[in-house]
């Protein structure tokens, strides 16, 4: 009772913080016009919105599915709503970083023929694209589950959303192992192509020019750099920790682990650990960014002001009846 009184605990404070940094991001970036017009913006956007249905959705169910509910229909429903939920926002999350990464590698090896490349039409098709191959995939587990466990799922849980052995390994390896290794492929021939920009003699009239370049092209390295250390370290422990889970349950881990309170613990700390980088958008794409500090500062001022007419407006009042 204790542990899921801390888990509940844990994770609401994490969905609250969540909810906030991703809506007032959300809330600038709406009011940005020239953030808006940037298509790139909408990868980040499309990032903020996953993060947010899960602060939202995948949280507060996590939080449920750790207490006893006595009514076997509301617990099938929690079960299978945090299950599809939580697979959704995962997977759309994990995609959504590499499109990031390859929008900010095109950026830095392309920075004058990167708006002829990232119009507005394909970005959101790239979007869209993504959502609906997510939700395809991520439907399947509701009909292609092994009949014993599934039979054993609706008699004592009622949660029908079982994914096989088959599904879990394919989508850990397809949508999250192997997009990362791209990206550190990618960021391979990015350290070069740096190198090379930095090795390369210019003619002096140039110099402003090719010296703004090679500013920019290194603040979108460092961003994109943290994009994929955050993505490894958050979302990493989990993606090792169920494919081992999938392909050698028994041989990978102790006899004992299975049914202890350490597998408990260690699989709270790893979905945790992946609950939390919904914080990590926010705070590197949105926080280290100028134009949007700027424009957020701008926002408080206004809402600052617009305070302060009905604190005088109140004072008044009072002083009048007094």
């Amino acid at each position: 009772m204790l542990f899921n009184f801390v888990i509940g605990f844990l994770v609401g404070i994490l969905a609250l913080l969540s909810i906030v940094l991703n809506f007032v991001c959300l809330l600038v970036m709406n009011n940005t016009t020239r953030m808006l017009e940037r298509p790139s913006s909408y990868f980040v956007i499309n990032l903020l919105v996953a993060d947010m249905l899960q602060a939202v959705s995948v949280l507060p169910l996590y939080i449920l599915k750790n207490y006893n509910i006595s009514n076997q229909f509301w617990k099938g429903v929690v079960c299978d709503g945090f299950r599809f939920s939580n697979m959704i926002t995962f997977y759309v999350s994990a995609l959504g970083v590499p499109l990031i990464a390859l929008d900010r590698l095109i950026g830095a090896a392309c920075v004058f023929q990167h708006r002829f490349f990232m119009k507005k039409r394909i970005v959101m098709i790239a979007i869209i694209t993504c959502w609906i191959y997510v939700l395809t995939l991520c439907i399947i587990p509701f009909f292609s589950s092994d009949p014993p466990n599934k039979f054993t799922d609706e008699i004592n849980n009622r949660c029908i959303y079982n994914p096989t052995d088959a599904w879990t390994l394919s989508m850990l390896i397809i949508n999250c192992f192997l997009p990362y290794i791209l990206i550190l492929l990618s960021y391979k021939y990015f350290v070069k192509f740096l190198r090379k920009m930095k090795s390369i003699r210019i003619i002096k009239s140039n110099q402003k020019i090719r010296s703004d370049r090679v500013r920019r092209t290194n603040k979108i390295a460092k961003i994109s750099i943290l994009i994929s250390i955050c993505y490894g370290v958050l979302n990493g422990p989990s993606v090792f920790y169920y494919i081992l889970d999938t392909i050698c349950p028994e041989t990978c881990f102790p006899r004992d682990f299975k049914n202890s309170l350490f597998k408990r613990c260690t699989e709270f700390i790893i979905k945790y650990l992946a609950f939390s980088n919904s914080l990590a958008p926010p705070l590197i794409y949105c926080f280290s960014h100028t134009e949007f500090l700027l424009r957020l500062q701008s926002i408080t001022r206004i809402l600052k002001r617009r305070k302060e007419p009905a604190v005088n407006n109140h004072n008044a009042v009072e002083t009048t009846y007094n």
